[in-house]
Protein backbone atom coordinates (compact mmCIF):
# COMPACT_ATOMS: atom_id res chain seq x y z
CA UNK A 1 0.00 0.00 0.00
CA UNK A 2 1.13 3.67 -0.54
CA UNK A 3 1.34 6.49 2.10
CA UNK A 4 -0.57 10.31 1.78
CA UNK A 5 1.91 12.58 0.64
CA UNK A 6 1.85 16.54 0.64
CA UNK A 7 2.95 17.34 -3.46
CA UNK A 8 4.93 20.67 -3.83
CA UNK A 9 3.48 22.38 -6.92
CA UNK A 10 1.65 24.96 -8.57
CA UNK A 11 -1.56 26.02 -6.32
CA UNK A 12 -4.81 25.28 -8.00
CA UNK A 13 -3.60 21.84 -9.21
CA UNK A 14 -2.53 21.34 -5.70
CA UNK A 15 -5.54 21.29 -4.45
CA UNK A 16 -6.81 19.13 -7.32
CA UNK A 17 -4.12 16.85 -6.54
CA UNK A 18 -5.02 16.22 -3.31
CA UNK A 19 -8.12 14.72 -4.13
CA UNK A 20 -6.31 11.73 -6.09
CA UNK A 21 -3.59 10.97 -3.38
CA UNK A 22 -4.19 7.39 -2.30
CA UNK A 23 -2.06 5.33 0.48
CA UNK A 24 1.80 3.76 0.52
CA UNK A 25 4.39 2.02 2.73
CA UNK A 26 7.48 -0.18 2.61
CA UNK A 27 7.29 -3.04 1.18
CA UNK A 28 8.78 -5.74 3.90
CA UNK A 29 7.11 -9.12 3.03
CA UNK A 30 4.11 -10.98 4.09
CA UNK A 31 3.05 -10.78 8.05
CA UNK A 32 0.73 -13.49 9.62
CA UNK A 33 -2.51 -13.24 7.81
CA UNK A 34 -5.62 -15.64 8.76
CA UNK A 35 -6.50 -18.19 6.20
CA UNK A 36 -10.04 -16.58 6.43
CA UNK A 37 -8.25 -13.01 5.65
CA UNK A 38 -6.44 -14.32 3.08
CA UNK A 39 -9.36 -15.58 0.91
CA UNK A 40 -11.46 -13.42 0.54
CA UNK A 41 -8.71 -10.79 -0.47
CA UNK A 42 -7.35 -13.29 -2.99
CA UNK A 43 -10.53 -14.00 -4.39
CA UNK A 44 -11.55 -10.20 -4.87
CA UNK A 45 -7.91 -9.72 -6.40
CA UNK A 46 -8.74 -12.11 -8.80
CA UNK A 47 -11.87 -10.95 -9.60
CA UNK A 48 -10.82 -7.34 -10.51
CA UNK A 49 -7.42 -8.33 -12.19
CA UNK A 50 -9.37 -10.41 -14.60
CA UNK A 51 -11.42 -7.20 -15.97
CA UNK A 52 -10.32 -5.72 -18.79
CA UNK A 53 -12.52 -2.97 -18.61
CA UNK A 54 -14.13 -1.24 -15.22
CA UNK A 55 -16.03 1.45 -13.82
CA UNK A 56 -16.30 2.09 -9.85
CA UNK A 57 -18.35 4.93 -8.25
CA UNK A 58 -17.80 5.80 -4.57
CA UNK A 59 -17.86 8.74 -2.07
CA UNK A 60 -14.73 9.59 -0.60
CA UNK A 61 -14.26 10.93 3.16
CA UNK A 62 -10.97 12.48 4.03
CA UNK A 63 -10.32 13.45 7.50
CA UNK A 64 -9.09 17.30 7.77
CA UNK A 65 -5.71 16.57 8.98
CA UNK A 66 -4.98 14.95 5.21
CA UNK A 67 -6.57 17.49 3.27
CA UNK A 68 -4.21 20.76 2.80
CA UNK A 69 -5.67 24.36 3.82
CA UNK A 70 -8.70 22.23 5.02
CA UNK A 71 -10.28 22.10 9.15
CA UNK A 72 -13.21 20.10 8.20
CA UNK A 73 -13.83 16.47 6.38
CA UNK A 74 -13.71 16.12 2.51
CA UNK A 75 -16.46 14.54 0.95
CA UNK A 76 -16.09 13.24 -2.67
CA UNK A 77 -17.86 11.92 -5.34
CA UNK A 78 -15.55 9.74 -7.77
CA UNK A 79 -15.93 7.74 -10.36
CA UNK A 80 -12.49 5.98 -12.21
CA UNK A 81 -12.89 4.18 -15.66
CA UNK A 82 -10.02 1.73 -16.22
CA UNK A 83 -9.16 -0.09 -19.35
CA UNK A 84 -6.44 -2.56 -19.28
CA UNK A 85 -3.44 -2.21 -20.22
CA UNK A 86 -3.16 1.54 -19.88
CA UNK A 87 -6.71 3.36 -20.03
CA UNK A 88 -7.52 5.54 -16.71
CA UNK A 89 -10.13 8.41 -16.61
CA UNK A 90 -10.74 9.33 -12.39
CA UNK A 91 -12.94 11.90 -12.00
CA UNK A 92 -13.52 13.80 -7.70
CA UNK A 93 -16.34 16.09 -7.56
CA UNK A 94 -16.99 18.11 -4.16
CA UNK A 95 -18.53 21.57 -3.51
CA UNK A 96 -15.61 23.16 -4.69
CA UNK A 97 -15.79 21.95 -8.09
CA UNK A 98 -14.70 19.27 -10.34
CA UNK A 99 -11.41 17.30 -10.71
CA UNK A 100 -10.29 15.06 -13.52
CA UNK A 101 -7.40 12.81 -13.79
CA UNK A 102 -6.44 11.01 -17.72
CA UNK A 103 -3.95 8.81 -18.01
CA UNK A 104 -3.77 7.13 -21.98
CA UNK A 105 -0.30 5.77 -22.41
CA UNK A 106 1.53 8.60 -22.79
CA UNK A 107 0.89 11.26 -21.02
CA UNK A 108 -1.03 11.88 -17.45
CA UNK A 109 -3.41 14.91 -16.86
CA UNK A 110 -5.03 16.31 -14.21
CA UNK A 111 -7.77 18.99 -15.01
CA UNK A 112 -9.34 21.74 -12.49
CA UNK A 113 -12.48 21.54 -14.22
CA UNK A 114 -13.51 25.08 -12.32
CA UNK A 115 -10.49 26.73 -12.43
CA UNK A 116 -9.67 26.25 -15.99
CA UNK A 117 -6.75 25.03 -14.66
CA UNK A 118 -4.59 21.80 -16.39
CA UNK A 119 -0.70 20.20 -15.90
CA UNK A 120 0.37 17.22 -17.89
CA UNK A 121 3.21 15.27 -17.85
CA UNK A 122 4.68 12.91 -20.41
CA UNK A 123 4.15 8.90 -18.68
CA UNK A 124 4.38 5.70 -20.63
CA UNK A 125 3.67 1.86 -19.65
CA UNK A 126 1.05 0.27 -18.34
CA UNK A 127 -1.68 1.24 -15.53
CA UNK A 128 0.91 0.01 -12.28
CA UNK A 129 3.75 1.33 -14.07
CA UNK A 130 1.92 5.08 -14.55
CA UNK A 131 1.46 4.84 -10.84
CA UNK A 132 4.52 4.13 -9.85
CA UNK A 133 5.85 6.82 -12.28
CA UNK A 134 3.79 10.01 -11.16
CA UNK A 135 3.65 8.74 -6.92
CA UNK A 136 7.33 8.55 -6.94
CA UNK A 137 8.13 12.05 -8.95
CA UNK A 138 4.88 13.78 -8.14
CA UNK A 139 3.00 12.11 -5.49
CA UNK A 140 0.00 11.94 -7.35
CA UNK A 141 -2.29 8.61 -7.88
CA UNK A 142 -5.21 8.12 -8.99
CA UNK A 143 -8.37 6.87 -6.17
CA UNK A 144 -8.84 4.06 -5.49
CA UNK A 145 -5.35 2.42 -7.33
CA UNK A 146 -4.76 -0.21 -4.74
CA UNK A 147 -8.07 -1.86 -5.80
CA UNK A 148 -6.98 -0.93 -9.89
CA UNK A 149 -3.41 -1.94 -10.21
CA UNK A 150 -3.17 -5.52 -11.66
CA UNK A 151 -2.71 -7.57 -8.65
CA UNK A 152 -4.29 -5.58 -5.96
CA UNK A 153 -3.59 -8.43 -3.08
CA UNK A 154 0.21 -8.05 -3.60
CA UNK A 155 -0.14 -4.20 -3.40
CA UNK A 156 -2.27 -4.51 -0.58
CA UNK A 157 -0.79 -7.31 1.54
CA UNK A 158 2.57 -6.28 1.54
CA UNK A 159 4.10 -4.96 4.70
CA UNK A 160 1.45 -5.88 6.43
CA UNK A 161 2.39 -7.50 9.53
CA UNK A 162 -0.96 -8.95 10.63
CA UNK A 163 -4.74 -9.65 8.84
CA UNK A 164 -7.85 -11.01 10.77
CA UNK A 165 -11.62 -11.41 8.82
CA UNK A 166 -13.56 -9.50 12.09
CA UNK A 167 -16.47 -11.26 11.02
CA UNK A 168 -19.84 -10.38 8.66
CA UNK A 169 -20.94 -6.44 8.32
CA UNK A 170 -23.82 -5.49 6.00
CA UNK A 171 -22.63 -2.64 3.96
CA UNK A 172 -25.02 -0.88 1.68
CA UNK A 173 -26.91 -4.01 1.47
CA UNK A 174 -24.17 -6.42 0.74
CA UNK A 175 -22.81 -8.97 3.21
CA UNK A 176 -19.21 -8.46 3.57
CA UNK A 177 -16.55 -9.83 5.53
CA UNK A 178 -14.44 -7.40 7.12
CA UNK A 179 -10.96 -7.41 7.27
CA UNK A 180 -8.63 -5.51 8.82
CA UNK A 181 -4.59 -5.35 8.63
CA UNK A 182 -1.95 -3.94 10.13
CA UNK A 183 1.62 -2.68 9.12
CA UNK A 184 3.67 -0.20 9.95
CA UNK A 185 2.80 3.91 9.66
CA UNK A 186 -0.73 2.71 8.68
CA UNK A 187 -3.96 0.19 9.54
CA UNK A 188 -6.29 -0.61 6.92
CA UNK A 189 -9.59 -2.34 6.80
CA UNK A 190 -11.92 -3.52 3.98
CA UNK A 191 -15.29 -4.88 3.43
CA UNK A 192 -15.59 -7.43 1.14
CA UNK A 193 -18.98 -8.62 -0.48
CA UNK A 194 -19.37 -12.31 0.24
CA UNK A 195 -21.89 -12.70 -2.72
CA UNK A 196 -19.55 -11.29 -5.22
CA UNK A 197 -16.57 -11.16 -4.10
CA UNK A 198 -16.20 -7.26 -4.56
CA UNK A 199 -15.10 -4.55 -2.11
CA UNK A 200 -18.13 -2.45 -0.52
CA UNK A 201 -15.90 -0.02 1.48
CA UNK A 202 -12.30 0.46 2.29
CA UNK A 203 -10.60 3.00 4.98
CA UNK A 204 -7.24 3.55 5.64
CA UNK A 205 -5.95 5.16 9.48
CA UNK A 206 -3.10 6.93 9.48
CA UNK A 207 -0.62 6.18 12.85
CA UNK A 208 1.69 8.17 12.94
CA UNK A 209 -0.11 11.85 11.64
CA UNK A 210 -1.79 13.08 15.26
CA UNK A 211 -5.25 12.63 15.66
CA UNK A 212 -4.68 9.03 13.49
CA UNK A 213 -6.94 10.46 10.69
CA UNK A 214 -8.65 8.26 7.88
CA UNK A 215 -9.38 8.22 4.55
CA UNK A 216 -12.66 6.04 3.64
CA UNK A 217 -14.44 5.32 0.19
CA UNK A 218 -17.67 3.95 0.40
CA UNK A 219 -18.23 1.81 -3.29
CA UNK A 220 -21.57 2.16 -4.51
CA UNK A 221 -21.21 0.14 -7.78
CA UNK A 222 -18.42 -1.81 -9.87
CA UNK A 223 -19.01 -2.68 -13.64
CA UNK A 224 -16.36 -5.32 -15.07
CA UNK A 225 -18.39 -5.77 -18.04
CA UNK A 226 -18.43 -2.54 -20.33
CA UNK A 227 -16.12 -1.35 -22.90
CA UNK A 228 -14.22 1.93 -22.59
CA UNK A 229 -13.41 3.50 -25.91
CA UNK A 230 -9.54 5.29 -26.11
CA UNK A 231 -11.04 8.68 -26.33
CA UNK A 232 -12.49 8.28 -22.75
CA UNK A 233 -9.02 8.45 -21.50
CA UNK A 234 -7.80 11.50 -24.42
CA UNK A 235 -7.38 14.73 -21.47
CA UNK A 236 -10.03 17.53 -22.04
CA UNK A 237 -9.91 20.90 -20.57
CA UNK A 238 -12.73 23.53 -20.57
CA UNK A 239 -12.36 26.18 -23.17
CA UNK A 240 -9.75 28.98 -22.40
CA UNK A 241 -7.94 26.55 -19.21
CA UNK A 242 -4.34 27.69 -18.47
CA UNK A 243 -1.68 25.01 -18.62
CA UNK A 244 0.40 25.32 -15.56
CA UNK A 245 3.45 22.96 -14.35
CA UNK A 246 3.65 19.85 -12.31
CA UNK A 247 6.94 20.34 -10.15
CA UNK A 248 8.48 17.43 -9.17
CA UNK A 249 9.05 16.16 -5.76
CA UNK A 250 12.79 16.61 -3.89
Amino acid sequence: MKTAIKLPMTLGIAAAVSLFTSCSSVRTGLGDIEESADNPLRAMSAKLSAAQHLTVSATRTVDAALSPNSKVKRNSRVTVKLSRPDGVAAKSQDDSGTRVLFYDGSSMTIVDWQGKLYASVPVSGDIDGMIDQVEDRWGVTPALADLLVADPYESLTQGADTGRNLGTVSVGGHSCDHLRFVQPGVDWEIWISRKDSLPRRFEITFKDIDGQPKLRSDIHSWDLTTAHSPDDFVARAPKGSQKIEMIPMD
